[in-house]
């Protein structure tokens, strides 16, 4: 019985320290900030990941459109770049835990193309119009959505993926 009785005070302090707090939800461009230990990192561990990203950065080119001619060159259909490229900063980031910035390096404010990561968000998208309503059917076209001033791509009008 004494057992037990200690497992379950043990298991209630554990229950109670780890109880999430009030949600936190931080103002725009105004986050609060926590230490890497105030949030359940451990810090040297975390700088070293942080120094491992940074020495194992991309050895593409700097500039967009040579990294895309290098990286896609002629092998991949619609190749022509259709918009304005500019060269990319330097590797940074930025961690954030429950709302809390825990530590950030290089210049987390400097806006730069995202290319992968794209598929992501727009996917997020389309699940959150699907949800809404906002898409009649997963076979409709993406024109079939637009504004009747809205042209899709000319050039790929003819492509049956539009």
């Amino acid at each position: 019985m004494r057992i037990l009785i200690a497992w379950l005070s043990a298991c209630a302090a554990v229950l109670v320290s780890s109880a999430p707090a009030q949600t936190y939800y931080p103002e725009r461009f105004d986050w609060q900030r926590r230490t890497p230990q105030q949030m359940g990192f451990n810090a040297a561990a975390l700088d070293e990941a942080i120094k491992f990203a940074i020495a194992n950065e991309t050895s593409n080119p700097l500039d967009q459109a040579l990294t895309q001619a290098q990286t896609f060159g002629s092998t991949e259909p619609f190749n022509t770049i259709i918009g304005p490229m500019k060269e990319r900063g330097a590797l940074n980031g930025i961690i954030v835990r429950r709302g809390y910035v825990v530590t950030e390096w290089g210049d987390t404010r400097r806006v730069d193309m995202t290319h992968s990561v794209t598929k992501t968000f727009l996917s997020t998208v389309i699940g959150i119009a699907w949800q809404k309503g906002l898409i009649r059917d997963l076979q409709h076209r993406v024109r079939d959505y637009m504004p009747p001033d809205v042209t899709l791509f000319e050039a790929r009008a003819r492509t049956s993926f539009i």
